[in-house]
């Protein structure tokens, strides 16, 4: 199946059309490290974000689940 369409002379025209459309300007080495530390940099402050986040609402069931505990009412 993957073959017969490979060679569908219609299919590649389509196909070859939009190859080099839509290609991303090439950047010079300074550029490119700058983008790959901030790609770095946003997914831990995103990691660091999740794990803040679940830390506060762990400590937050702590807190209701010991009130619980103590007797008093939610």
């Amino acid at each position: 199946m993957a073959d017969w369409s490979l060679e569908d002379q219609t299919l590649l025209g389509i196909r070859a059309r939009g190859n080099f459309n839509r290609t991303l300007p090439p950047l010079d080495e300074d550029q490119q490290a700058l983008t790959e530390y901030l790609n770095y940099g946003f997914a831990l402050a995103g990691i660091g974000a999740v794990f803040a986040l679940q830390r506060r609402r762990a400590a937050k069931a702590r807190q209701t689940y010991g009130g619980w505990l103590a007797g008093e009412s939610a």
